[in-house]
């Protein structure tokens, strides 16, 4: 999810050996901070390197540590990556303490236990806690409760360090930033605004800062659905739309309509009412499942269970029924990490020894196929006689 256009990887040389393109990232303090030369991680020049070397007096067998630029790409672009990266790294940083820090006021309010509010008992109601229906893939790897996720070692704080030496991957274990396209429908029903804008404004602040921070290779729209449907973006005002009844086809078919062919489609439909169109919605299902996009529903509200069922068998959708809306965007933000966690894992291949032990089992009543026998060719044998 963290990367830097460019960068081959680092390397310890002597300021002797320093070459054109390269970025310096350690061994260099005057009167203990860095040179203003260097701020800002400038793809050095000839011209430059011969400057730092009268102005400083380098010994030439003085050791730094520098970044070095793959072969046939631009110094510039990995310079502008390096900066890129540390602001992505500081908002990643807020962005998780923002959630956490919510989420503890959530569980101070409704007197909750420290845990994913997706296993969360007085917050969800759900035989399974994971994202576990997909109709875009295959499952070929146990559903598995440490994945992938943002939300591993809340005490923990990223650096430029961990990401530059690769152990961002055992310290943080992060989903991978891969082709994604998410429309997300907010159902904008009766009572909306006196009941659920909080909720929804502060869900789709995490949502979008979390495609800003981590999620390059991703693009996602938002819709106000009601009783017209229109693309809206952050911060929602409530006025979007009209807000009496909700036509979820509307939303539905426009989402099949922009499915993109080259990456993964994902839509969460967060509903506080059941749908005007009921019953058109049910039948949707089917096409939605034979178009191959994945689908989650959030509940809010007053919802039958028979209702949400029905929701989850048309659509083979992961339904989430949420208790407390003020939940929303905690549970919101647990279910699309917890989607791209799951995604990740899947597109590991299982052949890598980290993920072998997640390897679902061959089915046992699947017949192996049968080896073909080798037939050798005919030998005549010497007969030894004795006379």
């Amino acid at each position: 999810m963290l990367s830097i256009a460019g960068f081959l990887g680092l390397k310890k040389i002597l300021w002797k050996d320093i070459e054109p393109g390269m970025i310096i990232l350690g061994g260099i303090k005057i009167n203990g901070t860095t040179p203003f030369e260097l701020v800002n991680y400038p793809a050095l020049t000839i011209g430059q390197i011969y400057e730092m070397t009268q102005k400083y007096h380098f010994k030439k067998d003085k050791e730094i540590i520098v970044a070095v630029c793959k072969k046939g790409e631009s110094p510039q672009k990995m310079s502008l990556g390096f900066n890129s990266i540390e602001k992505r790294i500081k908002s990643f940083n807020e962005w998780r303490k923002k959630i956490f820090d919510k989420k503890e006021e959530i569980i101070k309010t409704l007197k909750l236990n420290n845990k994913s509010f997706l296993s969360e008992e007085k917050i969800i109601q759900l035989e399974s806690k994971q994202i576990q229906k997909f109709n875009s893939i295959t499952i070929k790897h146990k559903l598995i409760k440490k994945k992938p996720s943002c939300f591993h070692n809340p005490s923990l704080t990223l650096s430029l360090n961990q990401v530059l030496s690769g152990e961002i991957k055992k310290t943080f274990f992060l989903p991978e930033d891969f082709p994604l396209l998410v429309h997300l429908g907010l159902g904008y029903s009766k009572n909306f605004k006196e009941l659920f804008l909080p909720a929804y404004q502060s869900s789709l602040e995490f949502f979008t800062e979390m495609f800003s921070n981590l999620l390059e290779k991703a693009k996602f729209e938002v819709y106000a659905v009601g009783e017209n449907l229109i693309s809206c973006q952050f911060p929602l005002s409530g006025r979007e739309v009209l807000s009496q009844e909700v036509h979820a086809c509307s939303f539905l078919k426009r989402v099949m309509h922009k499915k993109n062919k080259e990456v993964t489609n994902l839509t969460i439909f967060i509903l506080s009412q059941k749908p005007k169109d009921w019953n058109e919605f049910l039948t949707l299902g089917e096409k939605f499942v034979k178009a191959s996009i994945d689908i989650i529903f959030l509940f809010l509200g007053n919802w039958s269970s028979s209702d949400i069922l029905q929701v989850s068998n048309s659509y083979n959708a992961n339904t989430i029924f949420i208790k407390y809306t003020e939940a929303l965007p905690i549970v919101f933000m647990e279910v699309l990490d917890d989607y791209l966690g799951q995604i990740t894992l899947e597109r590991t291949p299982i052949s890598i020894p980290e993920f072998k032990e997640f390897e679902l089992p061959k089915n046992p009543t699947q017949e192996e196929p049968k080896k073909e026998k080798v037939v050798k060719p005919f030998e005549f044998k010497k007969v030894n006689k004795k006379l």
